[in-house]
């Protein structure tokens, strides 16, 4: 039996905005997608996209890429899906045809969008290039005269090229600079100059009040005083406490009345991620919900992984695992001023701890990399079900808490 189960990977544009994300689906323990059938595999993510997971949610609103076969697409299966919001991705594997030509332009008529995925400049895609939107260029399995090629060819058709497999600035500039409109790949999670940069002093009193609420005793006095200093960050933290999120019956109106009323463990967590949100506001706001989404997928494996007891520190994990790209400066370094547990920052800094696996599964499952992927999760014999449903779960909750810590703070609450 197949069960929901979908990574999604950003698709951002020039301004390294999010334009869209693709969904990368995963059946079950047998499946690997290419060890069922693809329509089977399509026609499964198809399903789960209406009925299991909320596409819109899922998305934010954004563009959905999917993977689609030439049955999938002849045979209009994908026309449950909105097509204000989709993306039908057309396998490398296709063979093009008349018939193929044809489903485009009658999928294109009402509205949906055509994508040709893995181009690597093969020829017998040349009929098909006049009637896509987006061609998905191979840029890692390219040189340069080639990445050029595939530019010029993007002018001549009037398709928009979408650059995946970006795994540095560098290749990101360099897209950029040939137009590729679209990038696709890791390269944001990666730090940029990463030995140089001094850290500005928003950044250095939000950086303080981690190093403070990761004190074995914290002290609340010290941490009122930090966040009090700084009036961006006191006012984006009262204003999320006093949320519907937390549902407290009388208004919060001091930073010492949250702290008595959240309790130590519960004051790390919502401060920590307040505290990131202001530091993650000159980077791609997506590598904030990246690590608001490990975060929270981190802190639900833990009953699964029998660490229960460790949920407010499998948080703090996921989501300081991201802070060498937020901040551009090495993990050894940021977190050396910490007090964190031994084995959380062995994890952050590479090296293998009782913990290494449970980042390795979220890093996996974010990359859609199932075969590693099924054998973390074989290894420590937990349900597969339970962790997709798990990741969809953190993509929505940090989605929406995203959504109220990018809210701009009014000027005469900041001045």
């Amino acid at each position: 039996m197949m069960y929901a189960c979908m990574a999604r990977q950003p698709i951002f544009d020039q301004d390294r905005s999010v334009f869209g994300y693709e969904l990368l689906f995963r059946s079950g323990p047998e499946n690997v997608f290419c060890g069922m059938d693809d329509n089977l595999a399509t026609t499964a993510l198809i399903n789960d996209t209406m009925h299991v997971h909320d596409l819109p949610t899922l998305t934010d609103r954004r563009k959905c890429f999917i993977n689609i076969t030439k049955d999938i697409l002849v045979q209009e299966t994908y026309s449950f899906l909105p097509p204000e919001l989709t993306v039908l991705e057309l396998l490398e594997t296709v063979e093009p045809d008349r018939e193929l030509i044809q489903a485009c332009q009658k999928a294109k008529s009402n509205g949906y969008t055509i994508a040709l995925d893995d181009y690597m400049l093969e020829k017998k895609f040349e009929c098909l290039l006049p009637v896509i939107d987006i061609l998905k260029v191979e840029f890692l399995g390219l040189d340069d005269e080639q990445r050029a090629i595939a530019a010029a060819k993007s002018r001549t058709h009037g398709f928009q090229l979408l650059a995946e497999k970006v795994e540095t600035h560098a290749d990101f500039k360099q897209a950029q600079n040939l137009g590729y409109a679209f990038f696709q790949g890791f390269f944001f999670c990666r730090p940029e100059m990463i030995q140089e940069r001094a850290l500005p002093e928003n950044e250095q009193s939000c950086m303080r009040l981690i190093e403070q609420l990761n004190q074995p005793e914290m002290n609340l006095d010290q941490l009122e005083e930090i966040i009090r200093q700084d009036l961006t960050l006191s006012y984006k933290l009262l204003k999320y406490l006093n949320s519907a999120a937390f549902g407290f019956r009388s208004k919060i109106e001091s930073i010492k009345h949250a702290m008595v009323l959240l309790g130590d463990r519960q004051l790390r967590k919502w401060a920590s991620v307040v505290a990131l949100g202001s530091i993650a506001g000159r980077k791609p706001s997506e590598l904030l919900v990246n690590s608001l989404v490990r975060a929270r997928f981190c802190e639900q494996l833990a009953d699964q992984l029998g660490l229960a007891a460790r949920k407010g520190d499998l948080f703090m994990l996921g989501m300081f695992s991201i802070l060498e790209a937020l901040l551009d400066k090495p993990m050894k370094d940021l977190i050396a001023g910490m007090p964190l547990p031994e084995d959380i920052v062995a994890t952050l800094t590479g090296e293998s701890s009782p913990l290494s696996d449970i980042l390795e599964i979220v890093l996996a499952f974010e990359q859609a990399n199932w075969i590693r992927f099924g054998e973390l999760v074989q290894s420590h014999q937990v349900e597969e079900k339970t962790i997709c449903a798990a990741y969809s779960e953190a993509i929505v909750w940090a989605t929406e808490l995203n959504r109220q810590l990018s809210q701009p703070v009014p000027q005469a609450e900041a001045a």
